[in-house]
């Protein structure tokens, strides 16, 4: 199937989103810390069977942009089979800061040989030892920051690897709260685990790959778009001439003017307001 119909492209790409939404649901409502329940500090995204991006939740910007390159290191570093989960920290295998820990998990449809899909969460943990609480102070080195977690399995056929888990809660301050807050990730990643058999039973395994290419398509049109734009052309069906650098100046002058103008009424506005004060 070379072609995708447009309307369930758009049916499979919102509910692809929709299981990275929820995934960030479960993980927020069973979470013990804080940082996750009420800062929402987290993020779960949705992969393909080659670790490409096919849907994100809307959740931290800074988690989602780096999470690819913790699942293709996971990837790379471990045999994931099923009911398999890899947990990392490392900041050189695709982290940010020791806090922010991923888990992935590969997706197995139809006892397959290889997963069809990646579900990652990364959340923010309150502790993750080291030499501040918080593990969050002035650092000269990465091992002061806390416990460094390379790609591991937390998970192995469905049973947790206690002495991984042994090993991370006895090298933090908290280990009972970030007991919890792992087993809520564990937890979304089992419902996007399930959400995904589900869809793969409602749209069939062979329309898949076309709707991933065309969702990647349609991902680089939209990004050659913004490009034409911030260059100062108009991305249409027809060809038409880009707008002069002269035509981009007076763009340009007419919008610090409207700001400058916008700028000095607030400025009145205030200084009214003080002199109604002070008298």
């Amino acid at each position: 199937m070379n072609s995708f119909d447009p309307i369930e492209l758009a049916v499979f790409k919102s509910a692809m989103r929709s299981v990275a939404e929820e995934m960030g649901a479960v993980l927020r409502r069973t979470a013990f810390s804080p940082n996750i329940k009420e800062r929402r500090d987290y993020s779960c995204a949705v992969f393909d069977g080659a670790g490409q991006v096919i849907a994100m939740g809307d959740h931290m910007p800074v988690h989602l942009g780096s999470m690819p390159m913790s699942v293709k290191a996971a990837v790379e570093a471990l045999s994931l089979g099923p009911g398999d989960v890899a947990i990392l920290n490392d900041p050189f295998a695709g982290g940010t800061h020791l806090p922010d820990i991923t888990m992935v998990s590969p997706v197995f449809v139809d006892d397959g040989d290889s997963p069809l899909f990646y579900v990652a969460s990364r959340a923010h943990h309150a502790d993750v030892g080291g030499k501040y609480p918080g593990s969050m102070g002035l650092c000269r080195t990465i091992d002061e920051e806390g416990v460094r977690i390379s790609p591991t399995k937390l998970v192995r056929g469905g049973a947790t690897d206690q002495e991984v888990l042994r090993m991370i809660l006895g090298n933090v301050r908290t280990p009972e709260e970030r007991e919890g807050d792992l087993a809520a990730q564990l937890g979304a990643c089992r419902v996007g685990d399930m959400r995904l058999r589900e869809l793969g039973a409602r749209f069939g395994l062979e329309e898949r790959p076309a709707a991933e290419t065309s969702l990647g398509t349609s991902g680089a049109k939209a990004q050659v778009s913004e490009v034409q734009l911030r260059q100062g052309q108009r991305p249409c069906c027809t060809q038409k001439q880009p707008i002069s650098t002269q035509d981009r100046v007076r763009q340009r002058c007419s919008e610090l003017l409207a700001t400058r103008q916008l700028i000095t009424f607030f400025a009145a506005c205030f200084l009214r307001m003080l002199r109604r004060m002070r008298d």
